[in-house]
């Protein structure tokens, strides 16, 4: 199916791009990490009746519970710290978070890793939006 996602989002593309980019970057990696020849990266961009999401998903290795709250922080990164700036999902929430969006993350080792980001329709027209109905997905 097509969706013409970039019409009417409540960030400019260049800053769209940029979130998509870092949320593939990390999918990718982490897929890598998978037995061989499994890792598996999807990426869903979606218009639900309360808002627009893009989730990417990977089935590499889980983040582990006692990092999940670091993930946002500015220079945290499970990778090597001499190629990876720790930037990347710290950018994401900062600049989703600007244009009136959230970010959720699930991370598992029996499913791996999803990210979700929700633009509801309030950060387009002011309308109201429920995020739990997102934290049911």
């Amino acid at each position: 199916a097509y969706i013409r996602f970039e019409r009417d989002l409540p960030l400019p593309i260049e800053k769209f791009n940029e979130v998509l980019g870092n949320l593939l970057d990390n999918a990718l990696e982490a897929a890598s990490e998978a037995e061989q020849g499994t890792g598996r990266v999807e990426v869903q961009l979606a218009i639900l009746p309360t808002g627009k999401i893009i989730r990417v998903s990977n089935n590499g290795t889980a983040i582990p519970p006692e990092e999940k709250d670091n993930i946002f922080r500015p220079g945290f990164t499970t990778k090597d710290s001499s190629k990876h700036s720790g930037l990347g999902l710290y950018s994401v929430k900062q600049t989703v978070e600007k244009y009136g969006g959230l970010v959720l993350v699930e991370s598992s080792e029996a499913k791996g890793t999803q990210v979700v980001v929700l633009f509801p329709y309030k950060a387009f027209k002011g309308s109201e939006t429920n995020a739990s109905y997102y934290h049911s997905r």
